[in-house]
C-alpha cells in the first residue's frame, strides 16, 4: 500500500471482516519499519485506467459481449503503490463502458474481505445509477465493503461453496503510534488551540482507553453502520434483518438469508447479464454464450480467472 495513504489506514474506520483484515496486517507493519516496496524512480506503476481489446468479432457484427471487472483485494478509494487499484479507478474504467453499444452489461467478479469505509458509499451509489446491468459473483469472499459494492448490483449470485458472504458493519482498530515512534528516536507533543475542544475529541477519548471508547463508537461507528444497513435496506427490500449484526454465511446459507439471489459459477452471471440486457433492450442480439474467446480489458490475452483487471467475454 502507499505510504501516502498511511493516515487513511490508520485513522479511519473500515467496513471489513477482521480475519481478512488480520491477514494484511504483516504489510501494514512493513510500512511502518521500511522493509517494504516503496516508491522508487525505476518501478513502472501499473497504469490506472484499461482500454478495451479489439474485438476478434466479424466485421459489422452486432454481437454483443459482457465485461467482468475483477474486485479481488481490499477495497480502497484510490489506487494503492504496487497493490489494490482504487475504487475511483474502476468507476472511470466502467465509464469508459457506458456508451459502448457492444457492451451488454457488467460482472463483478468479487473475492474481498472488505476494505476502507472511506469512498464504499461512493462506489455504490455509482453502481446504484449504473445505466446497463450489473450482476456481482463470488466464489470466495463478499464481505462488509466488498459486499456493500456487491448490493448495488441487478442480482447477485454466489457459489454454493463460496467461503464468507455479509459481514455487514464497520469497526476500528486505532494505533497510539507514539511509543513507536520514540523507539526511533522521536518525541511526539500534540497541541491543540484554545478554542479546539472539540476537534478530534472522540480520537482523543479512545487514547485514553477502553472505558473511554463510547464516544467514538457514536460518533464515527454508528452513523456508518446504520448508513450502510439503510443502503443495504434499499438495495435489498427482501433481506433478513438478522444479517445487520455483523455475521458472515456460506454461499447457500447467505441465499437462504437474502443475501444472494441465486447460486451459480461465473458463467451463470455472466448469461444473467446478457438475459437483463435483453430485456432493458430487446432488440440487441448477442453473440454465441459460451464465449470461446476471452479478452482483457487491458490488451493482452490471459487464461479465463487470470487477468488482473477484468476480461471482455466474447
Amino acid at each position: 500500500m502507499s505510504v501516502s495513504n498511511l493516515h487513511s489506514l490508520f485513522n479511519r474506520p473500515w467496513y471489513i471482516e477482521q480475519n481478512y483484515a488480520q491477514g494484511h496486517m504483516p504489510l501494514v507493519m512493513g510500512i511502518l519499519t521500511g522493509n517494504t516496496l516503496g516508491e522508487k524512480d525505476d518501478v513502472k506503476k501499473k497504469p490506472s485506467l484499461v482500454r478495451l481489446a479489439d474485438v476478434q468479432a466479424s466485421p459489422g457484427s452486432t454481437d454483443t459481449r459482457v465485461a467482468v471487472l475483477n474486485i479481488k483485494n481490499p477495497i480502497v478509494k484510490h489506487d494503492q503503490f504496487c497493490g489494490p487499484q482504487g475504487t475511483k479507478s474502476m468507476m472511470r474504467q466502467l465509464d469508459r463502458l457506458k456508451g459502448d453499444d457492444s457492451i451488454a452489461g457488467v460482472v463483478l467478479d468479487i473475492d474481498s474481505g472488505g476494505g476502507q469505509a472511506y469512498g464504499t458509499p461512493e462506489f455504490y451509489d455509482y453502481l446504484m445509477d449504473y445505466p446497463k446491468p450489473v450482476v456481482a459473483y463470488t466464489d470466495g469472499l463478499m464481505c462488509s465493503a466488498a459486499y456493500y459494492i456487491g448490493s448495488a448490483s441487478s442480482e447477485i449470485i454466489a457459489n454454493k461453496r463460496a467461503e464468507a458472504i455479509g459481514s455487514i458493519g464497520a469497526y476500528s482498530q486505532l494505533f497510539d503510534l507514539d511509543g513507536f515512534y520514540e523507539k526511533q528516536g522521536v518525541k511526539v507533543h500534540t497541541m491543540y488551540a484554545t478554542k479546539s475542544t472539540e476537534k478530534n475529541k472522540s480520537y482523543r477519548d479512545a487514547m485514553k482507553g477502553e472505558e473511554f471508547y463510547g464516544s467514538y463508537i457514536k460518533e464515527e461507528l454508528d452513523p456508518l453502520v446504520d448508513n450502510f444497513i439503510s443502503d443495504m435496506q434499499a438495495a435489498r427490500p427482501n433481506i433478513n434483518s438478522e444479517v445487520f449484526k455483523g455475521a458472515t454465511y456460506s454461499g447457500e446459507k447467505a441465499l437462504e438469508m437474502g443475501l444472494v439471489d441465486a447460486l451459480g459459477t461465473l458463467d451463470t452471471a455472466i448469461q444473467r447479464v446478457f438475459e437483463l440486457s435483453e430485456k432493458q433492450n430487446p432488440k440487441s442480439t448477442q453473440m454465441s454464450k459460451n464465449y470461446p474467446k476471452i479478452e482483457t480489458v487491458i490488451g493482452k490475452t490471459f487464461a479465463e480467472g487470470e487477468a488482473a483487471n477484468g476480461v471482455l467475454l466474447t
